[in-house]
Parts: structure tokens; sequence; C-alpha cells
């Protein structure tokens, strides 16, 4: 039996039948940020099927560790755009960023942070960029700790499609879901299951770079880039770290290390729109002459973790 899926908004929500058909990526990249500054993360789909992606909902959560003031080390800001799509609108898609408005979690699930919700008639490209995530971080957030942006189930509320719409029942919504087609009605959309990501998945691995290693995705570590032992400067110290860690004699390597040493290419700016604290995901012998290059001109510091 095939089930297909309509596209309609229930709370801000999209709706979508979930029956594994295809596969899509998602893929929040990670960000190195100082104490007081703002996060810029990447966010960016991959559709593993013939059809094209028309639309992808996913519920964001971030950890809630607190400083001394008890304000949380970061969070999505209070006013302004959380979220900054990448991709315009036309006349009958849909964009919804929501960080209000939840209902009482049920058993096993909370509210969420953010909730981000895409609808493109006619199809995403595949490989896109659907935005950047802006995360504030407060002033005395620890220098070599690293805090993670989850996607979990959340509860929200189903709406009547009379007018006026009336609250009929509550349920729980999965952390992500999308929906594919191959033809120009929505009523031909199928649900596909969504991969959050942990890692930039290995065919798309850099060609012609050497020995490559993947940062951990969807985490925000405080410092500043290249400085991967967290001791507030760039030094021979940073150099041996990231050479062990391409020489493959430092397998237990942390977060906060991989997304440290993710330097290159530095001021430049990626073709997914990957701000410049960002990297390119891909620890390689570029992040290493980087480095090598911060700890003998401060200078080239510069050209790194811009905001």
């Amino acid at each position: 039996m095939k089930l297909v899926a309509r596209f309609g908004l229930a709370a801000g929500c999209l709706a979508i039948l979930i029956l594994p058909a295809s596969g899509v990526d998602l893929i929040v990249k990670s960000c190195m940020v100082a104490p007081g500054d703002t996060a810029l993360l990447p966010v960016s789909v991959r559709t593993i099927s013939s059809k094209a992606l028309w639309g992808i909902d996913f519920a964001l959560f971030v950890d809630k560790d607190a400083g001394s003031t008890g304000e949380a080390y970061a969070q999505f800001p209070i006013r302004g755009q959380a979220f900054t799509p990448a991709v315009s609108p036309k006349s009958k898609d849909f964009q919804g960023i929501f960080r209000k408005g939840f209902m009482a979690p049920k058993e096993g699930c909370g509210k969420p942070d953010l909730y981000v919700c895409m609808v493109n008639y006619g199809g995403f490209a595949d490989n896109v960029l659907l935005g950047d995530l802006s995360i504030e971080v407060s002033e005395d957030a620890p220098r070599g700790k690293v805090i993670d942006i989850a996607v979990r189930d959340f509860t929200t509320t189903l709406f009547s499609e009379t007018n006026p719409p009336k609250p009929y029942c509550s349920v729980v919504r999965p952390g992500a879901s999308a929906a594919l087609a191959v033809n120009v009605k929505e009523t031909g959309a199928e649900s596909a299951p969504v991969d959050y990501c942990d890692r930039i998945p290995a065919d798309l691995q850099p060609f012609g770079k050497g020995r490559c290693i993947a940062v951990p995705l969807h985490k925000v570590a405080f410092g500043t880039p290249g400085d991967v032992n967290a001791d507030g400067r760039i030094s021979s110290i940073d150099i041996a770290i990231i050479t062990s860690i391409l020489s493959g004699l430092r397998a237990d390597s942390t977060d906060y290390e991989l997304i440290a040493a993710d330097v290159a290419p530095g001021d430049i700016k990626g073709k997914d729109g990957s701000s410049s604290n960002c990297g390119d995901g891909w620890i390689t012998k570029a992040d290493a002459d980087l480095i090598k290059k911060m700890a003998a001109q401060p200078s080239a510091l510069s050209s790194v973790g811009k905001h």
C-alpha cells in the first residue's frame, strides 16, 4: 500500500504522513565562536532520490547549560531572526520560523527552542543551503566547552480545516520530516525520512586534499578558531595536536579539538554559503597549514572567525 502526503499547515507545522520512501540529509554545520559573540550555522539539505524535495520541517533544541548568572550559555535570539532563509519564496511557497506556541510536552518530548518549516512548490534545488541559524553566546561561556543543537520529537496541536480553524487534538510530531514529489501537484508528494547528520556524509568528502577527518556537526564551540587546546593562544601545541589528528595518532580527539582545528578556508566564503567561523566541515592539510600561519603571524587571525 502506497501512502502519500498532502501539504498543509497544522499549528504552523508541515502536515506530512511519515512513511520511508527515500532519504533527505539535514546538515547543520558546527561553529567556533568567542564568548559574547553570535554564532552563524549554515543549514543545508541533500536529497537522496530522483524526486525533488518539496517541503521540510525540523524542531531544534539547544543545550541549556547555564553560567553563574543562570543565563544559558547559548540560545536563539529573543529578538530578531533566529533563522535567516537563503531561499527566496515564490507566490505559493511557505516559510515559517516559530519560537512560541507549542503545547505542553507529552512524556519523552519537550518544547522546541526553534521550529522551521519550508515548502517550495516545484521543489528545492539539490544540495541547497536553506539558511543560517543565529545563536547568541553569553560572555561568561567557558572557552573549550561545546554545546549541542539537537533535533527531537515535540508536541503540537492539530486544527480542523473549518473557517475559522478549531483545535481538535494534540499529537507528538517527529523532530524532522520531509516530502518529495515528481510532479507539479502537491497532492502527489510522498513523505521521506530525514537523517539529521552527525558528520558530513562520506561521499561528499573533498577530493585531492589527502587525508580528511570529518568534523562533528550541529555544535557550537566556545573559543578561537585555531586554538585547539583552548589555552587562549595559538602556538606550537596546537600545531602538534592537528598534526597528530591528521596522522591518525590521536584517535580520541574531542569535539572541541576538531571544531577548533577546522579553520580552512579562512575568510573565503564556501560554495554552500558557509561563513568563515564554520570552516568547511573537514580537517585536512589546509587546516594544518593555516594554523601554522596563524601561530607564526597573529595577524592571520583577522581572516578567520569573522562574524
